[in-house]
């Protein structure tokens, strides 16, 4: 599943997710205001966030189970808008799911600068998924307001109503305390009977609730002040897993989240006459059984269009496989549904797994049971006595092996019996690894010709051979020709191509031609060639760090150079072999001298790997060891 919003639109949604809140309009009781003093401004928090874009002084919720498991959240949102970029909350959308939810009580105003309270000018209910609002129950309420600007205080209350459960008989939530922006107060209520079953569990915090009982309920109060947002860095792990946050569920454990799942798919599972035909023509032109699950797998990707219709908004089941098929058209869910149902009428057996793109779920033993952790799902299929996961939205691979994307990732397998997390195989490095090739002739005048050759890794191909097969030829030349020019920039191209673009199961190549003056630098007598110094990542230039570093794949880059040197040249500097190794990444340069043939090999790469911020330092040092060393190139001159 994959996120279509803009980028601020989808801001102020995973906002809305972290304080608890889904979609829907309320007005919490008297007996439920806070005291809290978030209006105040003269604490050392409100100087340390005063240039960011807004901040929340209150995040309020509180929610009420009912016996029946239905439940409602009394939501109370104040936010400041501190310069313009924060004005664009001016437009606050509500998301929810018209099938489960309803929002009701909206109250909105906004407090401006010089003391005017004025109401919100209008609330407008739309469908999140545009063209296809027939197929989706995704609706979002927008709040419109009128004069936000800089010092401007926006209030919303509301309330949202779970009309049923996402689970029968079941409830389950997480409310979390810090964010991608900076909440000065933030409570937490719960209210569940006293008979409900409740697991309740802290992650990476220690607030502790006020617990009231009563005849016949309980009572949890969580209450946070002046908490710090959570820093934007590359290469750390997602917010559900660095947030402050306490989760709360009924649900007794994973197998009955597995077979809760599989009822899903399952009640969906309706042939038609016209899939049967489609896969009876599979059956008669193919008959090896591998080819066979192949091609069901194929037909699928190349005839169905893929719609997003997103499960982080609780949306778990998926379409009929009859309807599916009618419309040549689903999500992640649909596909999925619809392979398995294919797949039986060649008499093979086929799950849902349930996956998150944005965490391999490796701290799974630390979670409580609930749905909300994914956002994908992947298909897993029984074949010669092993499960074998493919993805139906990434295009290149066969079923037998493991997308790159989701190496050694952790799945929940739906089963009719239930089942339990299943960590998928690691891909195959050589599918993960970039490869360059260059062969240059050299010239005594500097100037230099040659080709280059770069193969991209499985899954940049996968994505890659998507965007250029949508192109039209002469936007595949335009793009290739920049491609180029980005790549060897200064040089004459005499001719770019793309190798393999159409072979399905093959990494796509770029091959470029070139001539360039000045390619090698003149000094003195000599020229002077090669690989430059090792770059640092950028990511890894600040001075210091607040989240863990993680590698979520191991990634690998290999370059082989051949340089061809003129006649009555002979090499003067040959750079020592070199070698540096962490264990998080490694950089190996090789060089060996034949003739006027110089040959030159550099590895590099990061391999899958958690550290935590204070290894901060082993990452400095890494590259501050590594880059002097890589200083070197080769020198060669006219022999006397």
């Amino acid at each position: 599943m994959k996120y279509r919003f803009p980028l601020t639109v989808f801001l102020i949604l995973s906002m809305v997710s972290v304080l608890g809140c889904k979609t829907t309009d309320v007005a919490p009781n008297s007996q439920h205001d806070v005291t809290f003093p978030y209006m105040e401004t003269d604490h050392e928090w409100d100087k340390k966030y005063s240039d960011a874009p807004y901040v929340f002084l209150l995040a309020d919720n509180i929610t009420e189970v009912q016996e029946d498991f239905s439940y409602t959240e009394n939501i109370h949102l104040v936010m400041k808008i501190q310069n313009e970029d924060g004005m664009k909350v001016g437009e606050f959308p509500l998301n929810y799911d018209n099938s489960r939810e309803e929002i009701k009580d909206i109250q909105a105003f906004v407090l401006t600068a010089d003391g005017r309270k004025i109401g919100y000018s209008s609330i407008q209910d739309r469908t999140t998924q545009q063209g296809f609002a027939v197929y989706s129950d995704n609706k979002v309420k927008i709040i419109t307001f009128p004069n936000v600007l800089i010092g401007s205080i926006i209030d919303i209350r509301y309330k949202l109503h779970h009309l049923k459960p996402i689970i029968e008989n079941e409830f389950f939530e997480t409310y979390y305390f810090t964010s991608q922006y900076p909440i000065k107060y933030s409570r937490r209520i719960f209210i569940a009977p006293n008979n409900m079953p409740l697991t309740i569990k802290n992650s990476d915090t220690s607030i502790e609730p006020e617990i009231v009982h009563s005849d016949k309920t309980i009572r949890y109060t969580w209450q946070a002040a002046y908490k710090n947002k959570i820093e934007n860095e590359n290469f750390m792990p997602p917010f559900t897993e660095l947030s402050e946050q306490v989760s709360i569920s009924t649900v007794a454990d994973w197998k009955r989240l597995s077979k809760y799942g599989w009822s899903l798919f399952e009640k969906n599972l309706k042939s038609s006459s016209e899939l049967k035909e489609a896969v009876q023509k599979i059956k008669s032109e193919i008959k090896d059984k591998r080819d066979q699950v192949q091609a069901v797998l194929e037909y699928i990707q190349n005839n169905f269009r893929y719609v997003s219709l997103n499960i982080d908004y609780h949306n778990y089941e998926p379409h009929s496989t009859d309807r599916v098929f009618y419309n040549k058209y689903g999500d992640c869910k649909d596909q999925t549904v619809l392979a398995i149902e294919m797949l039986s009428e060649i008499g093979v057996v086929a799950y849902p797994a349930l996956i998150s793109t944005y965490s391999d779920l490796s701290l799974r033993e630390n979670l409580t049971p609930m749905l909300n952790y994914f956002d994908h799902v992947i298909l897993g299929i029984e074949f010669e006595n092993k499960i074998n996961y493919t993805d139906l939205l990434i295009k290149g691979y066969k079923f037998w092996e493991i997308p790159s994307a989701w190496s050694g990732t952790n799945a929940l397998l739906l089963k009719p019996g239930g089942d339990s997390f299943h960590q998928l195989t690691f891909a195959d490095m050589k599918d993960m690894t970039t490869y360059i090739r260059q062969k240059t002739f050299l010239n005594d005048d500097a100037s230099a010709s040659g080709v280059f050759s770069l193969t991209f890794d499985r899954s940049t191909t996968s994505q890659l051979r998507v965007l250029m097969k949508s192109m039209t030829d002469s936007e595949n030349k335009r793009w290739l020709s920049m491609f180029a020019a980005k790549i060897i920039p200064g040089s004459v191209i005499t001719e770019t191509k793309a190798v393999n673009l159409n072979e399905t199961y093959m990494n796509l190549e770029i091959q470029i031609q070139f001539k360039q003056k000045n390619w090698a630098e003149l000094i003195n007598d000599m020229l002077v060639f090669g690989v430059g110094m090792a770059d640092r990542e950028p990511a890894f230039s600040a001075l210091t760090r607040q989240n863990p570093i993680v590698f979520r794949q191991s990634t690998a880059t290999e370059i082989e150079n051949e340089y061809l040197i003129p006649e009555g040249y002979e090499v003067v500097t040959l750079p020592e072999d070199l070698a540096v190794e962490s264990d998080f990444a490694y950089y190996k340069k090789s060089y060996r001298s034949e003739g006027q043939r110089i040959l030159e090999k550099v590895l590099s790469g990061y391999k899958r790997s958690y550290l935590p911020a204070n290894r901060y330092q082993d990452i400095e040092k890494y590259y501050d060891n590594l880059i002097p060393l890589t200083r070197k190139r080769v020198a060669i001159r006219k022999k006397a």
